[in-house]
């Protein structure tokens, strides 16, 4: 065909080239991909030529023999009308070979297309990246034809996009399904502009066969099949301008952009958006995905992006105002991070890429409000020699109470400090709890992020998608692995606190919701061996009997004060604790397990341990 037009649509990789005959390929004319007919001819390797998808055999058959079977390569070659080829290629010798894309893994269902618009009607060519004879091929066009060989060819009925999908299933694969959105016009509207004092210079950058294209400048002004250079706006705005180009085809192609009519920067002139900056308070943390969780599900204009790779850097990015507002008065359009005109959640993103620490957060706070709160699984825990170098604690993140639940909640967010030197970097774990009031974790959207580095502050939020949530409870577990080497390894006993802080609730409508009072959470870790070391004076004025004990046991305190006591399993459990001032103490022990366990007397001049025997 003389007037053929096509297009190809698969990414290349770094050029590997091969030597030929001994000596380095030439510049190669023609593209194509290795496939194996082997199933099916007394062909092995053999090129799939691009060009006219005829099938080249090379009669040397090792000049293939070091390239993998999916391949795509760029080559050159001559006729060989004298040597015999197997049935299924023409015969060829290899001049030139170079490899352009590796084929693609096993089971990964990638595909490359070719369209011909000679006709009315575009005609195309898929192919998988890699072609296995022991997997089936499945193809679905989008226009409810179906086809089943590796390599097919498919009329549509009209341009447009097709959401085709290749599903590969048999072998290892089991099923494995990949969909593409597959362009199918030939021909694409595009244009930039400059402008200079309520003038504009308009460029036409269309590509493709079209015959026909209209301008509409966004002031109400249409011209059709005119050569647009320039035109006078009369002041400084900005506009929505299309183009759209189209042919008898059928290819019909629209292009919009906003049209900036002074010069500079026109986020001088407008309102910008900052990538995951979604409260414009300046900088991107967890505190922005709350009006995401607000926002979510809502739809407007997207970005006009030259680089669709650059949504999310953190530059000024021009986006035109949704018309919808936040409760404090920013456009919907700093939720949509990512530009593509919804709010959901993949605008979370950008807050991950572009995170800053939070600061100067304003939180509403009082007594006798419902409040957030770390509940530790043990208050105590023990340690000694045998301690492994590292340990895990565990909490359950709660917010409310029974008597103060939590009313019209629909996000929250907070920020923990830990004590770093004590954890592991990279040591604090958070498990959602789908058993939550706060609802099922497909329902919602969270963020988290340690910052180590900033003197122990893990920030942590949560934001439904939808309605509000109202209950008491259990919202996560939070776990911390800490270095046991540094706790109490100097000292008989040390806490390990973690503090929640600047705690931010919001309603449906973003509205802020009042917390209570905030308090830190502790754990004791206390050093058996040293404990007892330093302490022999204070356990010589407590003395336990019977010891070994079966049904009961009397802690008797000479000389002393005692103000608390606490009595742990070998596992560092707490099994029995005391209050208040007291000289004597009964332990009913029928009931406990036996083994050895720890009595630990606060009393008013130290404190003092005690090991009592269960048989």
């Amino acid at each position: 065909m003389t007037n053929m037009r096509k297009t190809l649509l698969s990414g290349l990789f770094s050029l590997t080239l091969l030597l030929v005959g001994g000596h380095l390929a030439a510049q190669c004319s023609f593209e194509g991909q290795v496939i194996d007919l082997s199933s099916s001819s007394t062909c092995s390797k053999v090129i799939l030529s691009y060009d006219n998808f005829e099938i080249l055999a090379p009669l040397d058959a090792s000049a293939l023999s070091t390239i993998d079977i999916g391949a795509e390569i760029q080559f050159s070659y001559t006729l060989d009308t004298l040597g015999q080829a197997c049935a299924a290629g023409i015969p060829i010798l290899l001049t030139c070979v170079e490899v352009t894309n590796q084929p693609a893994p096993d089971c990964i269902a990638d595909f490359v297309f070719f369209a011909d618009f000679d006709n009315n009607y575009p005609v195309a060519s898929f192919q998988p990246l890699a072609v296995d004879a022991n997997l089936q091929y499945t193809w679905d066009f989008g226009d409810g034809e179906i086809a089943y060989e590796p390599i097919v060819t498919h009329a549509f009925s009209g341009q447009g996009f097709y959401e085709v999908c290749l599903t590969l299933s048999g072998g290892n694969c089991g099923q494995t399904v990949n969909c593409q959105t597959v362009d199918l016009n030939e021909c694409h509207a595009a244009f930039h502009t400059e402008g200079n004092d309520g003038t504009v210079n308009f460029f036409n950058t269309s590509s493709g066969n079209y015959t026909d294209w209209e301008w509409s400048l966004g002031n109400g002004a249409e011209l059709q099949n005119t050569f647009l250079e320039t035109f006078d706006y009369g002041e400084i705005n900005i506009y929505t301008v299309c183009l759209t180009v189209w042919n008898n085809n059928g290819c019909s192609s629209k292009y919009c952009d906003y049209v900036f009519t002074g010069s500079g920067d026109v986020c001088e002139f407008a309102t910008c958006v900052y990538p995951g900056d979604t409260n414009w308070d300046g900088s991107a943390n967890v505190y922005d995905l709350l009006p995401i969780g607000v926002g979510h599900g809502t739809e407007g204009p997207p970005r006009q992006l030259d680089d669709v790779d650059l949504a999310l850097d953190w530059s000024p990015q021009y986006a035109p105002d949704w018309g919808l507002e936040t409760i404090n008065g920013n456009d919907y359009k700093h939720l949509d991070c990512n530009g593509d005109g919804n709010v959901d959640g993949e605008d979370v993103e950008a807050i991950e890429v572009n995170y800053a620490a939070p600061s100067n957060i304003f939180m509403v706070q009082a007594n006798g409000a419902p409040t957030v709160w770390l509940d530790f699984e043990w208050d105590t825990i023990l340690i000694d020699d045998n301690t492994p170098a590292t340990i895990e604690l565990e909490a359950d993140l709660m917010i409310g109470t029974p008597d103060l639940p939590m009313e019209n909640l629909r996000g929250f967010a907070l920020q923990m400090n830990y004590p770093e030197d004590k954890v592991v970097s990279g040591g604090i774990e958070v498990d959602y709890s789908d058993n939550s009031f706060f609802g099922n974790s497909n329902h919602i959207l969270w963020l988290q992020k340690d910052r180590y580095d900033d003197g122990g502050e893990f920030d942590l939020g949560f934001t439904k998608k939808s309605a509000a949530a109202e209950g008491f409870g259990k919202i996560a577990t939070v776990k911390f692995i800490v270095i046991s080497d540094v706790l109490a390894r100097d000292q008989s006993a040390t806490q390990f606190t973690v503090s929640l802080e600047d705690v931010v609730a919001v309603n449906p409508d973003g509205a802020m919701l009042t917390i209570g009072e905030l308090l830190p959470s502790t754990v004791y870790v206390v050093n058996k061996m040293t404990t007892a070391t330093n302490n022999e004076w204070l356990n010589s004025q407590v003395t336990v009997f019977p010891n070994p004990a079966t049904e009961k046991a009397i802690v008797q305190i000479n000389d002393l004060k005692a103000e608390q006591l606490e009595v742990f399993n070998a596992l560092g459990q707490k099994v029995q604790a005391e209050t208040g001032s007291s000289d004597y103490f009964e332990l009913n022990t029928a009931d406990w397990e036996k083994g050895i366990y720890l009595i630990k007397i606060q009393t008013d001049q130290g404190m003092a341990n005690k090991r009592l025997v269960v048989q």
